[in-house]
């Protein structure tokens, strides 16, 4: 029996439909394989239509490879670091890794962050801060006016606001330490005191061991020998 070469008319449609779509497939590879070369920043139509055809140094010489070392060789230029935009990707590397004997990358980056231009610069204006915190603070404490003995204020020369001179005297303040009493006496008491003789003062109820100090034509001056409880008064 001989075997019949004919098919029917189905299915030669059918195998006519499968060659279209093959290329339909076919013409849309070579369309992605030519954009790819294209982003490649190679021919779309290379010489003798080998798509296979690349550079050697493609990796080097990629545009988006040239971009990221253009964007390294200003990261690195922060951190003081100079590399020229005419080394190949693969040379700034390799001169990279050599700035540590074993090749560390991670030491590098932070012996090299640590004295880079942007940190000194913080550094400086950290320590002019500093500088000026102190002068602040010592110009704080010359706003402290401290007396020169403890006691209580007994006059008033300035009020809140006034405007003050270097050396003005701005209040009295009378010690609670040590009490002059002003003691005014008769002619003919006169007579009975003596300069260091003891005499009691008496202060609402208080009695006040003292002393006599001092005594004047007209009259005396009493001297306390231990603290009272009130300011000065007239006995």
């Amino acid at each position: 029996m001989i075997g019949s070469k004919t098919i029917s008319q189905q299915e030669y449609d059918r195998r006519e439909a499968a060659v279209k779509t093959a290329r339909a497939q076919l013409t849309q590879s070579l369309a992605d394989a030519n954009q790819v070369r294209v982003s490649l920043g190679l021919q779309a139509h290379p010489e003798g239509g080998d798509l296979s055809q690349v550079p050697p140094d493609l990796d080097q010489t990629f545009s988006s490879v040239l971009q990221a070392q253009a964007e390294l060789i200003q990261s690195a230029a922060e951190l003081g670091v100079v590399h020229s935009y005419n080394q190949t990707p693969k040379q700034m590397l390799e001169e990279f890794e050599k700035l540590d004997p074993e090749g560390n990358i991670d030491r590098v980056f932070a012996r090299l962050a640590a004295k880079s231009p942007a940190v000194k610069q913080a550094e400086a204006k950290l320590a002019a801060a500093k500088r000026d915190l102190a002068v602040a603070e010592l110009d704080l404490r010359y706003c402290d006016i401290v007396a020169e003995i403890d006691g209580v204020v007994t006059r008033r020369n300035v009020n809140p606001g006034n405007d003050v001179q270097v050396g003005q005297s701005l209040m009295a303040i009378r010690s609670l330490s040590e009490i002059w009493v002003d003691a005014n006496f008769k002619e003919t008491q006169l007579r009975d005191l003596r300069i260091g003789q003891a005499v009691d003062v008496y202060y609402h109820r208080d009695r006040i061991d003292a002393r006599v100090a001092a005594a004047a034509e007209c009259h005396g001056q009493l001297r306390q020998d231990r603290p009272a409880a009130a300011g000065p008064d007239r006995a």
